[in-house]
């Protein structure tokens, strides 16, 4: 085994960066360590070691602070950058280690360190949650591929058509990736505004990875309102009978002063001789409907996401995200209605 090996880590036109390793081949530590060598170059800058002399070309070198013990089989090194006059990087020689001759192994390149691979990347999903009652929304933050390092990144709340303080309540921080970890989930507490409203949104970003590489880095939160307008105790007076004192007329007579519309919605016969009526979504009425034996099917629609209304005219289920979209139950209050009434 060498004790000393010389390697050249790079090499330019004029200059060049080396390394000098010691080995310990015995069996006690050497304490305290001092190299000699003649060198045919010029020292300009060195690490992990001192300069003691430098006579012509030869040079004496000692032990920093904290390597000045090499136990057995141990190897430390130092590194320096030369400049050569001609050009050529020659190694040194004459070496003598603590006042000993020691022979050097031959000059020996040092491969360059591998290139990493692609950092792994971070990417957020949308989420929906309903406000009210202790409701969060829950963004999930997912990694590409696990990583032997610690990932960190930074995320904050940014207002859209929901606002900070009324739909939700700001929130910031960072999350830290485990190494082996591949998801995180950020929740982000949604308040109750009481206000009948359309469908709102806000956004969470992602900023400043550290050990990775952003992807989809914005997370939209939809928040669906929990609020409907509350149904009239007592039907507009209009001066018309609608007929509501148990009978509702359904032989064909509705009392309005004005011939109603024809129905415009699908029906299907019920087992029991009642009808099922089927809504398409667009603006409907129906002007035979009888509860006690029909029933009404809202389709794609939820039934929570209509407003009931008692009109002049009849009850009317309004669609609170799109104005445009109603059913009308000519002749009919919400009072007059059962859960079996909806299909």
């Amino acid at each position: 085994m060498n004790m000393l090996n010389f390697s050249i880590v790079n090499d330019w036109n004029h200059g060049f960066t080396g390394s000098l390793s010691i080995t310990n081949p015995g069996t006690t530590a050497i304490d305290g360590w001092t190299i000699e060598f003649e060198a045919p170059f010029e020292i300009t800058n060195l690490w992990n070691g001192e300069i003691v002399s430098r006579n012509g070309n030869r040079y004496v070198i000692r032990n920093a602070a904290w390597n000045s013990t090499i136990q057995p089989d141990e190897t430390i090194s130092f590194g320096f950058n030369g400049k050569n006059s001609n050009g050529m990087t020659i190694e040194p020689t004459n070496y003598r280690l603590n006042g000993t001759d020691v022979q050097v192994g031959p000059p020996q390149p040092i491969s360059p360190a591998p290139t990493p691979g692609p950092l792994p990347e971070l990417s957020i999903a949308n989420t929906t949650v309903t406000e009210g009652g202790d409701n969060q929304a829950q963004f999930l933050v997912n990694l590409s591929t696990p990583s032997t390092d610690p990932i960190t990144v930074e995320y904050s709340t940014a207002a859209d058509t929901a606002q900070s303080g009324t739909d939700y309540q700001q929130k910031s921080g960072t999350l830290t990736f485990n190494p082996g970890e591949v998801s995180k989930t950020v929740t982000v507490n949604v308040l109750d505004d009481q206000a009948v409203e359309q469908s709102e949104q806000f956004a969470l970003n992602l900023s400043r990875a550290t050990n990775a590489r952003l992807g989809t880095a914005t997370g939209i939160a939809t928040i669906a309102d929990n609020d409907q307008t509350a149904a009239s105790d007592d039907p507009i007076d209009s001066g018309t009978d609608h007929n509501h004192g148990g009978e509702h007329n359904h032989g064909g007579e509705h009392n309005h002063d004005e011939e109603p519309l024809p129905d415009d919605v699908n029906t299907d016969p019920l087992a029991d001789g009642g009808q099922i009526f089927y809504s398409d979504g667009t603006t409907q009425r129906i002007t035979n409907f009888d509860p006690s034996t029909d029933r009404v099917d809202i389709g794609t629609d939820s039934i929570h996401n209509q407003i009931p209304i008692d009109t002049p005219d009849g009850l009317v289920f309004q669609n609170m995200f799109n104005p445009s979209r109603s059913l009308t139950l000519v002749g009919i209050n919400l009072e007059d209605l059962r859960a079996e009434n909806f299909n």
